[in-house]
C-alpha cells in the first residue's frame, strides 16, 4: 500500500514535470511574434508588440529589429505609394515618423520606441545594434548612426560575431563614425586593430598607411568622382571596400580602396598605388582577444526565472 503510494505520487510529479516540458517545448519561440518576425511580416511584430501587456525583452528585441526592416522595406516603395503606405502604418501604431529628402528621394523613417528597453551590452541589444546600423546605413541619420555605433562599439562582437563585423562594415561606410568623440575613436581604432589581424574578418589586412603628399580622396571610386578631402601623407587608415576593377595611375597599376581616417571618421576613395599595407598591432589583438573571451565566458543569460526588479544573470 505504502510502495504504491509513492509509485503513484511519482507518475503524478513525472507527470506533471513531462507537461511542463511539452509546454516550453510547444511554445519556445513558436508565438505569433517569432512567426511574423521569422516570415518577414515587420509589420505584424511590431503592432502585435505594441499590443501585449506585458512585453518581455525578446518582444521588445523583435519588435526594435522589425521596425528597422519596415523602414528599409518603405525605401523599395514607390514614390507615389510611400507616404501612404507611412501614414497607414502610423495610423495603426500609433507610432510617429520622419520625413526627409536625401540625394532625390524621400525617406521615412519610423521611431523606436522598443530599442530603449533593452539592457546595455546584452546579447538582444547587440543584436538589435546589428540590424539597425546594417540597415539604417540606406537611411538613418549620421548622428543616429553614430550614437548606435557609440553602443555597438562598446560590446562584445563574439556572440555575433558576423553581424557585428557587417554591421561595422556598413555603417562605417556611411560615415557613422563622424560624430564620435575622443573615447570613441580610442574604442573604434583598437577595434579596428583587433578585426584587422583576423582571417575571418572583413577588414583583414586592412590597416594601411598614406604613402604620398597632398593625396586627393574622391566621393567614388575613379578620378571622374568629386574631390572629398585630401591626406596629408604618413596617415593611418583602414580599407572598408575595393573596386573590382584594375587601373594604372602614375605608373602605378592597382585598383580604387574606400577607407576611414580615424582621426575624424571621414570616408572616401584612394587609389591603392598611394596606399601601403601594414600589420596590426599583436598586442593591441591580443588584449582584445582576451577581453572578449572572457567576456564570452560569463554566464549564461536566464530570461526564465529573471524578476523585474534585477536584470537577468548574464546581463
Amino acid at each position: 500500500m505504502r510502495k504504491s503510494f509513492f509509485v503513484a505520487l511519482g507518475l503524478f510529479f513525472a507527470s506533471i514535470l513531462l507537461g511542463f516540458l511539452v509546454w516550453k517545448i510547444a511554445t519556445r519561440k513558436t508565438d505569433s511574434v517569432y512567426k511574423n518576425f521569422s516570415k518577414g511580416n515587420w509589420d505584424d511584430v511590431v503592432l502585435e508588440v505594441l499590443s501585449k501587456k506585458d512585453p518581455d525583452l525578446e518582444d521588445y528585441s523583435y519588435a526594435s529589429m522589425s521596425l528597422a526592416e519596415y523602414n528599409s522595406q518603405l525605401l523599395t516603395i514607390s514614390a507615389e505609394k510611400k507616404e501612404r503606405v507611412a501614414q497607414k502604418f502610423a495610423d495603426k501604431s500609433g507610432l510617429k515618423f520622419s520625413k526627409r529628402e536625401v540625394g532625390g528621394r524621400t525617406i521615412f523613417t519610423f521611431e523606436d520606441r522598443f530599442f530603449s528597453f533593452l539592457p546595455d551590452g546584452s546579447f538582444l541589444k547587440t543584436r538589435a545594434l546589428c540590424k539597425k546600423l546594417t540597415l539604417g546605413a540606406e537611411y538613418e541619420t549620421q548622428d543616429i548612426l553614430s550614437r548606435y555605433l557609440t553602443k555597438l562599439i562598446s560590446s562584445n562582437p563574439l556572440p555575433l560575431y558576423n553581424e557585428y563585423n557587417q554591421a561595422l562594415l556598413k555603417s562605417l561606410s556611411a560615415g557613422s563614425a563622424k560624430e564620435l568623440d575622443e573615447t570613441g575613436r580610442t574604442k573604434l581604432s583598437r577595434l579596428l586593430e583587433y578585426f584587422s589581424g583576423r582571417e575571418d574578418s572583413p577588414f583583414s589586412g586592412g590597416k594601411a598607411e598614406i604613402e604620398g603628399k597632398n593625396l586627393n580622396v574622391r566621393t567614388g571610386p575613379g578620378t571622374e568622382n568629386p574631390i572629398a578631402f585630401q591626406f596629408k601623407g604618413g596617415e593611418t587608415v583602414f580599407i572598408l571596400d575595393r573596386d573590382s576593377r584594375t587601373e594604372t595611375i602614375a605608373g602605378k597599376r592597382g585598383n580604387w580602396n574606400q577607407v576611414l581616417d580615424l582621426r575624424n571618421g571621414s570616408v572616401g576613395w584612394i587609389f591603392s598605388g598611394f596606399l601601403k599595407n601594414i600589420s596590426s598591432d599583436l598586442s593591441i589583438s591580443q588584449n582584445m582577444e582576451e577581453y572578449f573571451r572572457a567576456l564570452d565566458r560569463s554566464p549564461v543569460w536566464d530570461f526564465e526565472s529573471w524578476k523585474e526588479s534585477s536584470p537577468p544573470n548574464g546581463f
